[in-house]
């Protein structure tokens, strides 16, 4: 990831305190970010894609917290999992239901939080996903969150060439949109993001 992990992962601990909770992580992907929940009694890790969680597990091993994490395939709307919070990582924006994803997260757990890109992202209208911020965070203030952060981040990239590695994933149209970096060089993208807090 190209973002600055180490401010992302201060930023959230500003907002709240994962130790000792039992943490229904949603969104887990790669554990790029997994040591936002290193302090907590129980990892409860859900994601759709195989090939992330087993990443997920390597990132686990090597900070020693395998023993407290649980990991699941799947679809979190589809699973009953039970915590003391719901954690979205970057991924509320993805899900086809926000409000009915937040909805289940307070049926699940007292609390939930959200850390997930800020609308008017440029980074975000690069990998396509202003309308569906748009809608999670609209969704999200419906949900009247006791708490609402905002943070100025970045992904920054040495070349063209690296911002196209991590954006052709996403198909032509990013490529399209990519393309007046491609004389670039050690250039930044600003990120936005916001963390929310909220309980039932």
């Amino acid at each position: 990831m190209a973002a600055d992990l180490e401010r992302i992962l201060r930023d959230l601990a500003g907002v709240y305190d994962f130790s000792g909770k039992d943490v229904v992580y949603v969104g887990a992907g790669g554990g790029r970010l997994l040591p936002a929940v290193g302090a907590a009694r129980r990892i409860q890790a859900v994601d759709q894609d195989a090939p992330s969680l087993e990443a997920l597990r390597a990132a686990a091993d090597a900070a020693g917290l395998s023993a407290r994490l649980v990991l699941t395939r799947g679809d979190f709307m589809a699973l009953d999992l039970r915590g003391d919070v719901v954690y979205f990582e970057f991924c509320l924006h993805e899900m086809s239901d926000p409000a009915a994803a937040l909805a289940r997260a307070l049926r699940s757990a007292p609390e939930a939080v959200v850390l997930d890109h800020a609308p008017g992202s440029a980074w975000g209208a690069l990998a396509g996903e202003t309308e569906k911020t748009a809608a999670a965070w609209k969704a999200l203030e419906a949900a009247a969150p006791r708490r609402v952060a905002s943070f100025e981040g970045e992904q920054s990239f040495r070349d063209y060439g690296e911002l196209r590695a991590k954006l052709a994933p996403l198909g032509d149209a990013a490529l399209r949109r990519i393309e007046p970096y491609r004389p670039h060089i050690d250039f930044r993208i600003p990120m936005p993001y916001r963390a929310a807090l909220l309980s039932r």
